[in-house]
C-alpha cells in the first residue's frame, strides 16, 4: 500500500511539473497575430491605468485618461515582432511627469482575437509588471 501511495504522489508531481512547464513555455504569439496590435486604438483593461485610451501609430503612442484628461505622448520603436520600446516625450500633468527620454521596454506575451497581454519594465520605474490591452474601434 505504501509503494502504491508513493507511486501516485510521484505521478502527480510529474504531471504538475509538466503542466507548469507547458504553461511557462507556451509558444509566443506569431508575427501575424501581433501585426494587428502594432497600430490602432487600445484601452488598458488591467493594471493601474485601467480605462486609459491609447492611440498608436507606427512611430507615436498617445495615452489619454478620460477621467483626468491626462495626456502622455511617447515615441514607439519596434525592436522585434513582439517587442517595442516606448520613450516618453511629454505629459500634461507636470506633477506626474516621467523623466523625458525614459524608455519602457514592452514584450507581448500572448494575444487573443481582440486583446494582448504584455510584460513591461524600465530602468527608472522598478521591476515593471504585466498589463492587458483591448483593441477598440
Amino acid at each position: 500500500m505504501n509503494k502504491i501511495f508513493r507511486g501516485i504522489i510521484v505521478l502527480l508531481l510529474i504531471f504538475a511539473g509538466s503542466a507548469a512547464y507547458a504553461q511557462t513555455n507556451a509558444a509566443p504569439p506569431t508575427k501575424q497575430e501581433i501585426k494587428k496590435f502594432k497600430r490602432g486604438n487600445f484601452e488598458y483593461i488591467t493594471g493601474l491605468y485601467k480605462g486609459v485610451v491609447i492611440k498608436r501609430t507606427r512611430r507615436r503612442q498617445i495615452e489619454v485618461d478620460p477621467a483626468t484628461h491626462r495626456k502622455a505622448v511617447l515615441k514607439v520603436k519596434w525592436i522585434s515582432d513582439s517587442e517595442f520600446w516606448l520613450t516618453f516625450i511629454s505629459d500634461t500633468q507636470t506633477s506626474k511627469v516621467p523623466v523625458k527620454g525614459m524608455v519602457i521596454r514592452v514584450k507581448i506575451l500572448s494575444v487573443t482575437a481582440d486583446a494582448y497581454t504584455c510584460h513591461w519594465d524600465c530602468d527608472k520605474c522598478g521591476p515593471g509588471g504585466t498589463d492587458s490591452f483591448r483593441k477598440i474601434k
